[in-house]
């Protein structure tokens, strides 16, 4: 994990702690290899100082925050440029003030190519 302080919002002078832990799979397949990745994010954040005198009193935020994603990538030809990334991602955001509470999935499907 690692602690960063800085200025978030009216909040400010912020302290986080972040943990990352991720995992690839890679199979070769007719057109390349394709890697299937999870990714998991769990991260902690608190302000040192009130957010506003209009969210409770301007208490200071604290949040928390979780997030899982797993992603396909495809190689869309042997040896070529191109490939098509699928990535699903579900999040999390708790807090102790209302307007900082979030919950949400995102589905892509992209193109890439390799310069």
């Amino acid at each position: 994990g690692e602690e960063r302080r800085g200025r978030v919002g009216e909040g400010g002078d912020s302290r986080h702690l972040e943990l990352t832990a991720g995992q690839a799979w890679r199979r070769s397949g007719p057109t390349g290899v394709q890697t299937l990745r999870l990714a998991a994010q769990w991260e902690r954040v608190r302000d040192t100082r009130g957010y506003s005198p209009l969210l409770e009193d301007g208490a200071r935020r604290h949040v928390d925050r979780r997030s899982l994603a797993l992603s396909y990538t495809l190689p869309l030809a042997p040896h070529g440029p191109w490939q098509a990334v699928l990535t699903a991602q579900q999040f999390w955001q708790n807090a102790n003030l209302v307007p900082f509470e979030v919950d949400g999935r995102i589905v892509q499907l992209g193109l890439d190519r390799a310069w």
